[in-house]
């Protein structure tokens, strides 16, 4: 993966304007966008910004604070539920369907074609419907799961369970499985991107390890159908914040916003024009 992205990806054009020289930012336009660029006459040659050390408050601070709360609490909790419930199929499988390796493989494989149809589906819809509303709408079939199975799980129907695991897998590939690491990225100015992501990271794993420690544990004690409806409590919160936290990156330019309140004590030089 490494020798891949060093052979044939570039930093982003913003990013390479403000911190690379000229010459070299122009070739990465001209090859992001595949345009021919003209240079005016009177451009600089050196980058439109030095690169400033930033801390992780920044994204704290004025209109980004709402947005690092929602993209922390929907990477948390999507990876959370995820790992608690999808790490563990091969074993939820054999409760279901039998003991024995062969259920664990079937079931895994089964369950998982759903979260591919579901990953699929977002991609598609992401720029027509919006990051925020697919979190939204992937939340609410990942509630309805687990409580559907909790409440059902235990009868002779085995159908039923088979159903919702199967709903449940496409709900978090359909909203936020998917959304969550794209919140966090989409949310900032290139100045800030890497902080956001590297946050947004940050907490997925903390969810991971949440949802990979509480899962077993409620499971010893309370068995596997009540387990499910504990876990509910998950997508609840995050959908929850999403409902609350109206912000959606996808439409919004946020290079161009006022970047005002992010930084305290200083303001980014501003940006001039490079290219025509």
């Amino acid at each position: 993966m490494l020798i891949l992205r060093y052979r044939y990806m570039d930093e982003s054009p913003m990013w390479a304007a403000h911190h690379l020289p000229l010459k070299e930012a122009v070739k990465v336009l001209e090859k992001t966008y595949d345009i021919q660029v003209t240079v005016a006459k009177n451009a600089k040659e050196e980058p439109l910004s030095r690169s400033k050390k930033l801390s992780y408050k920044a994204i704290f601070q004025g209109k980004y604070r709402a947005r690092t709360f929602l993209a922390s609490i929907i990477t948390a909790t999507q990876s959370m539920q995820y790992f608690a419930v999808g790490f563990y199929i091969p074993t939820i499988s054999t409760l279901i369907f039998g003991k024995g390796m062969i259920y664990a493989i079937i079931g895994t494989l089964f369950f998982n074609l759903f979260g591919i149809i579901g990953g699929f589906t977002q991609s598609r819809l992401t720029e027509q419907v919006g990051i925020r509303k697919l979190a939204i709408t992937g939340y609410t079939i990942c509630s309805l799961s687990l409580v559907l199975m909790g409440l059902t799980g235990d009868t002779h129907f085995i159908a039923l369970p088979i159903l919702f695991i199967a709903l449940f897998i496409f709900g978090q590939s359909f909203g936020p499985g998917a959304q969550g690491m794209t919140m966090a990225t989409l949310s900032y100015p290139t100045e800030l991107r890497g902080l956001g992501s590297g946050w947004g990271q940050g907490t997925t794993r903390i969810g991971s390890i949440l949802g990979f420690y509480l899962f077993p544990v409620v499971l010893s004690i309370g068995g596997i159908y009540t387990t499910f409806l504990v876990l509910t409590i998950v997508p609840v919160i995050g959908l929850i914040a999403t409902i609350l936290i109206k912000w959606e990156p996808i439409g919004t330019d946020v290079e161009k916003e006022d970047k005002q309140g992010f930084e305290s004590n200083k303001s980014f030089s501003k940006k001039s024009e490079v290219y025509h």
